[in-house]
Parts: structure tokens; C-alpha cells; sequence
């Protein structure tokens, strides 16, 4: 089976959510003796590369400005935005690719940078098998995160139902969609999507990880952060709880980077508190230092990967009650839920898990089974299962 790829990024440009799984699941193809491609976009020279086994073929970025840029003009955004719509360019480039490499199925992740409609219609154009895999709301919203104005969207707003419409209204031409989570579904779903069935849920992967025992005694209790230092992510509730913690001695390691200017603010409330900022932070070395994880997230999570990371290292975790994170995090089995936002209530939670290590271990233990659901070989199975349900009979 030649399985052809295409995401937004790979690495090195790239070590998000998306772009772990994605290279996990090329990696572990190809040990499985497919033949792989990735097909992703680079600010520079388009090359290909092999890497690991698979075959990465850098493709020059054919949009007004690389998306990445962390504050682009707003012509240039303007003009992105409706290349978004459909990229005849960037199909030409991927049906170009095709033709010379033709793969027997096309799974495409994260479409920024591409558009949906090319990458589809490329396939479509071939008559090759076609899976999408959603890991975020740019389906329905072209900012991908269902939030406008600090809020978060009940449905896909005016604007975003416009701008996706036609999207939305090709999402027939796929033969599988998988995303990670029921929750993100639903909200999708809000927004009059034409598939042809409901998404079949696949989560993220954990990488293989060797089990280091965890120290059975600290002198203080260590809470942890690790993502994004952004509002959405409600790292400044997670301070104001601190504030008003009650439990035994405890730290704060908060990992991660943002905004220069709202991570200054972060760090001014952050001020006479336990907090430590540290900067990023490999995940596997992070959740040996930290006795609990917290994602005090504000937004529609879709799963939340740093989850199930912990997950691996015996890592309980108090997450807010939204997105796909309940899912996940079951109560007085691996972890604690407190309504997102509510101070008060994440202060109580980090309180009275400090204040009982027994609680705390039996999650931690929980927390390792639970790790099993994540297993990258499993989720690889599923994968695979899906990818060869589309291939002709």
C-alpha cells in the first residue's frame, strides 16, 4: 500500500499536535511495510527528503503569506483567507505529484496553507481513495478553534458559515473522515457538514516512552503547565487559582511560551506565588518533575494531547469540564473536572488532591491504565484499518 500524506507542516518546521501523530503514523507505516509520502508546505527551497523511511516532499507555500508568521499584514491575511476557499495552485502542485507518484490512497490531516478543496479535488481529479482526518475546527471555522472575541462559538458564526461553505458543502467527496474526539464532531456537525456518514473517532498516539519510576516522596506538592501561554488557554485562572489554594506546600511549573506581552502579564500575576515559568519543556522529562497536570483550557479543546501524554507517565490531571477532554478524564479514575473558568473550583480540586496522596497514586495508577487506550501501536491498527476500508474491492 503507498500511502500519500498531506498536512500543513512536518518537521523540522513543525512539532505540533497534528504533526506528532502524523509523523508517528508515517513512521510506523512504513515499519509496516507500506510505502509513504508526505506531502507539506516549506518557507524555502521545495525539496524532497526521505526521512525515517518516508519520502517528504517539501512543496513551495502558493499563498499570499506563510500563515505562520506571527503577525502578518492584513491584506496579506485578507488575500489567505480566500485562497483558504480553494488553491487552484496548490492543486496543481499535488495532482502534479500524483500523477508522477500516484499513491493508492490520499489521507489528508491539517489542509491550512493548502485548502481543503485542492487537496480534495486533486484526489477527486485522480479517482484515488480519499481520508481526512479533522484534528481541529477548520472545517467549519477558518480559525479553526470555534472562539471569537473571547468567547467560545455555539455554532459557526456568519462569517465562518460563508467562508467554509464550500467545504462544507464537498465534504461528500472524502470516503472516511476520522477526528479525535465525539465532542469536536458535535460541534461540526453544527454546521450543516454534507458527509457521508458521522466521523470515525481515532485519538492521538502516545510515543513510545520507557517507564521511569516516579519519586514516591517530594517535599512539596508539584503542579504542572505545558502548552500555549494564551488566553483561550486559561493559564491566567490557573494563577488566580493558585492564589487561592489551600493544600499543602506546592509549586507551579508552567511550560511553555506566547505573546511576549500577554506572558509579561502572566508573569506579573504570577508575582509572590510559587509559579515558575520554564520555558519549553520536553513533555517526557516535564511530567517526571510534576506530581499532577493541569489544563485549566477555556476554549473547545478537541482532546487535548498533553492529556494523554501524562497519561504515559503515571501523570494524574485536572482538566476543565469542556471540548473533548472529558472524554478522557474520568473522575476518580485518572484525574479531576472543574467547570472551565471557575477559580474557585480549580483551587478546590488542586487543594484536595494535594491534601490526599492516596487519592493522588491511585489516579497516578489510573492514569497509566488508562495510557494503554493511547498506545501508539493501537492507534496505529486503526489507522491502518481505515485507511485499507477505502481502498477498492
Amino acid at each position: 500500500m503507498r500511502v500519500a500524506f498531506v498536512n500543513s507542516l512536518y518537521p523540522p518546521w513543525s512539532n505540533g499536535g497534528a504533526e506528532s501523530t502524523l509523523r508517528g503514523l508515517a513512521e510506523g507505516l512504513v515499519q509496516r511495510g507500506a510505502e509513504v509520502d508526505v506531502y507539506c508546505l516549506t518557507p524555502g527551497v521545495p525539496q524532497r527528503t526521505p526521512m525515517a523511511g518516508v519520502q517528504v516532499h517539501y512543496l513551495p507555500a502558493r499563498t499570499a503569506i506563510w500563515p505562520w508568521t506571527e503577525a502578518p499584514p492584513k491584506l496579506g491575511r485578507l488575500l489567505f483567507q480566500l485562497q483558504e476557499v480553494y488553491n487552484p495552485l496548490a492543486e496543481r502542485d499535488l495532482h502534479r505529484a500524483w500523477q508522477a507518484r500516484r499513491p493508492d490512497v490520499v489521507h489528508v490531516h491539517n489542509f491550512k496553507g493548502f485548502s481543503a478543496l485542492a487537496a480534495w479535488r486533486a484526489a477527486r481529479r485522480l479517482k484515488l481513495p480519499l481520508v481526512q482526518t479533522l484534528h481541529d475546527y477548520t472545517l467549519v471555522c477558518p480559525r479553526s478553534v470555534m472562539r471569537k472575541a473571547g468567547r467560545n462559538c455555539a455554532h459557526p458564526c456568519l462569517s465562518c458559515r460563508i467562508a467554509s461553505a464550500p467545504r462544507r458543502a464537498r465534504a461528500g467527496w472524502p470516503d472516511l473522515f476520522t477526528a479525535v474526539s465525539h465532542r469536536m464532531v458535535d460541534l461540526i456537525e453544527r454546521g450543516e457538514v454534507r458527509w457521508r456518514k458521522r466521523p470515525l473517532i481515532i485519538r492521538g498516539d502516545n510515543p513510545p516512552a520507557p517507564f521511569i519510576e516516579r519519586p514516591s516522596r517530594r517535599l512539596e506538592v508539584v503542579f504542572g503547565y505545558l502548552g500555549r501561554l494564551e488566553p483561550a488557554k486559561g493559564v491566567d485562572i490557573l494563577l488566580r487559582a493558585l492564589c487561592d489554594y489551600r493544600g499543602p506546600n506546592c509549586r507551579l511549573l508552567i511550560a511553555g511560551a506566547g505573546v511576549a506581552s500577554y506572558t509579561a502579564a502572566l508573569q506579573e500575576l504570577a508575582s509572590g506565588t510559587s509559579a515558575e515559568f520554564v520555558g519549553w519543556r520536553d513533555p517526557g522529562g516535564f511530567f517526571q518533575e510534576i506530581d499532577v497536570l493541569v489544563v485549566p483550557s477555556l476554549w473547545e479543546e478537541p482532546l487535548g494531547r498533553v492529556i494523554h501524554e501524562a497519561f504515559k507517565f503515571g501523570v494524574p490531571v485536572i482538566a476543565a469540564d469542556i471540548g473533548g477532554m472529558p472524554e478522557i478524564v474520568v473522575p476518580g479514575v485518572n484525574g479531576m473536572l472543574v467547570r472551565p473558568g471557575d477559580v474557585v473550583g480549580l483551587a478546590e480540586a488542586m487543594s484536595r488532591l494535594a491534601s490526599d496522596p492516596p487519592a493522588m497514586r491511585l489516579l497516578g495508577e489510573g492514569a497509566q491504565r488508562s495510557a494503554e487506550l493511547f498506545e501508539r501501536e493501537l492507534i496505529h491498527d486503526q489507522y491502518e484499518r481505515a485507511l485499507r476500508s477505502v481502498l477498492p474491492r
